[in-house]
C-alpha cells in the first residue's frame, strides 16, 4: 500500500500574499525607477551637447575659423531664441553670418529625443568659437530639464575663454515648460 504525502507547492492564499507584497514593493520603486531613468536622459544630453561644443571649440582652432553652434528649428535650420529642445547644429562660419552657407559648412547636427527641454541664458541663440579657441560673446548657461521632474535637470556653462562645464541644476532652480 502506498502512502499518500502532501503535495508539495503553494496554496493558492500563499501565493495571494506574496503578489500582494510584491505589488506594494513596486508601488515604491516604480516612481524612483522613472526618474532614474529620467537623470540618465538628462546627462546622456548633456553629454551630447558638451561634446558637440568642445567638438566646436576644437575644429575653431584647428581650422583657424570661426564655427558656430546654434539651436535647430523644426526644418533643420537655425532657430532665433534660446530653446534649443529640437537640437543643435555645429557649423563652419568663417564669415560670422550665423548660418552655415551651403551643406559642406554643416559639420554636425544633433536631435534630441523630444522629451527635454533645453534652453540657453540671456537669448543667445548663437555660441562662436573664436580661431582661438574662445567664445564670442558672454557667458552662456545651457540647462536641460526633463518635463516630467521640474525639479531634476542639468546645466553646461561656457565662460568667454571657450570652456565649457556642466553639473546639475543648483538648489531651488525649476525649469520652464516649453512654450506653445
Amino acid at each position: 500500500m502506498q502512502r499518500q504525502g502532501r503535495a508539495s507547492g503553494f496554496s493558492l492564499l500563499e501565493l495571494l500574499v506574496t503578489l500582494g507584497i510584491a505589488g506594494i514593493v513596486m508601488g515604491f520603486a516604480v516612481p524612483s525607477f522613472a526618474r532614474l531613468l529620467a537623470d540618465a536622459e538628462l546627462r546622456a544630453g548633456s553629454s551630447a551637447l558638451s561634446v558637440a561644443l568642445a567638438a566646436a571649440r576644437m575644429r575653431a582652432v584647428e581650422t583657424r575659423r570661426p564655427v558656430s553652434v546654434c539651436p535647430l528649428d523644426d526644418a533643420g535650420a537655425c532657430r532665433p531664441g534660446s530653446d534649443w529642445s529640437r537640437g543643435w547644429m555645429v557649423f563652419d562660419d568663417p564669415r560670422q553670418h550665423g548660418r552655415p552657407i551651403g551643406r559642406e559648412a554643416i559639420v554636425e547636427v544633433s536631435a534630441l529625443d523630444g522629451r527635454g527641454i533645453v534652453r540657453s541664458t540671456g537669448g543667445r541663440p548663437l555660441l562662436t568659437f573664436r580661431p582661438d579657441g574662445s567664445s564670442a560673446g558672454s557667458n552662456v548657461t545651457l540647462s536641460l530639464c526633463h518635463p516630467d521632474h521640474p525639479g531634476l535637470g542639468r546645466q553646461i556653462v561656457l565662460n568667454n575663454a571657450g570652456r565649457a562645464r556642466s553639473g546639475p541644476l543648483p538648489p531651488g532652480w525649476a525649469c520652464t515648460p516649453r512654450p506653445s
